[in-house]
């Protein structure tokens, strides 16, 4: 319930016009081989999301970067918990976070 949070992103990358809050994007990279390796980590996502918003507020700037197989139950894990995602061959889709 602070800004002293440690958890691990792969990326944090400045907006062109920097929020109001001053916070980057926050991305996390994910890839898989198979559907069922990725319902496996489903949980840690939303684990990972949850503290990001106890500790920077409901509005940080987060989202999921997705390579490889992802099914619909996956996706449907990480929309519920209000996870935003892109994926990697469709880059352009992170201009609606700002970047």
């Amino acid at each position: 319930m602070g800004r002293d949070a440690l958890l691990p992103i792969d990326a944090v990358v400045q907006p062109i016009e920097p929020r109001i809050d001053g916070l980057p994007v926050l991305i996390q990279g994910e890839s898989h081989g198979s559907f069922t390796e990725a319902m496996r980590h489903r949980f840690a996502h939303r684990a990972l999301a949850r503290a990001l918003r106890m500790s920077y507020d409901d509005d940080v700037p987060f989202a999921l970067m997705l390579g490889g197989y992802f099914g619909g139950d996956y996706l449907g894990t990480q929309a519920a918990e209000g996870v935003d995602w892109v994926w990697q061959h469709r880059i352009d889709d992170l201009e609606r976070l700002g970047v």
